[in-house]
């Protein structure tokens, strides 16, 4: 069974054609998605999305790119959003996300103050966090360094080994996506090479990023079986237990309990 732990289906790319994704799931063995939002606005479709079928689940957060588009009262809506789900015991809600930093956007210091407020909500309920980071990796680990966390993942992961593991010594774990399909990503697949097994998940962050062979924007959650296939050969493991152990690690870090 494969999970994609990463997958924006409520964008209009893909929630257009849900029914019919549906029907690909079941055929390619996608057991699980999860699906972070990225603003107040679009908690609400992320939520009903994830009603219509038992193999979608949510996280909740404030994207760092859309940073103009947030308040800084939004992190106390957030706080409530998940007060409420907590409450009512879903088990739909699996993570606080997507949140992070990113310098290639404008307002550093707005960005942190929502990131770090959101890390507080993670730590106060218990959930993983879904990082995004882009140019601000020595800030985002700062932040981390912070707060108790049970866990998360750094999403889209690009960089050295040494990288991944600041992360991983950080109690995260590393989301390998379409970037390891791509014949420029030398650095990001030697990392993915030699890192624990145990501390990888599959991902897509479709429909924005696409495996080598599909046009940006065209993602799909059902590519995460490009991304494993690319993965296993990279890595010194039998398809079989690539396979275990990558869906293992995913009910573990979002349905916080143990595979059986």
């Amino acid at each position: 069974m494969f999970a994609d732990t990463h997958c924006h289906l409520d964008f209009p790319e893909l929630s257009s054609k849900l029914l019919s994704l549906q029907d690909e799931m079941t055929n390619k063995r996608l057991g699980m998605i999860i699906i972070p939002s990225v603003a107040r606005k679009n908690w609400s479709n992320v939520v009903e999305i994830c009603d219509q079928d038992n193999r979608f689940f949510f996280g909740l957060g404030l994207h760092p790119y859309y940073i103009d588009n947030h308040e800084i009262s939004d992190a106390s809506h957030l706080a409530r959003e998940v007060s409420n789900f907590k409450k009512e015991k879903s088990d739909k809600l699996v993570a606080v996300g997507e949140i992070g930093l990113d310098f290639t956007c404008p307002n550093k210091e707005k960005q942190i103050g929502l990131f770090e407020a959101q890390l507080a909500i993670a730590e106060e309920y218990e959930l993983p966090v879904i990082i995004h980071t882009r140019k601000a990796h020595a800030e985002t680990l700062r932040s981390l360094k912070k707060y108790n966390l049970v866990g998360g993942v750094v999403h889209a992961f690009s960089g050295s080994f040494e990288l991944m593991m600041g992360y991983v010594d950080q109690g995260l774990k590393i989301g390998v996506g379409p970037v390891i399909t791509w014949p420029t990503s030398t650095k990001t697949r030697n990392a993915i090479m030699k890192a624990p097994l145990d501390v990888l998940l599959l991902e897509t962050d479709s429909p924005d990023m696409a495996v080598a062979g599909v046009e940006k924007g065209f993602g799909s959650p059902v590519n995460v079986r490009e991304v494993f296939s690319e993965l296993n050969k990279i890595r010194n493991e039998s398809e079989s237990r690539l396979e275990s152990v990558l869906w293992e690690s995913s009910i573990q870090l979002f349905m916080r309990k143990p595979y059986n």
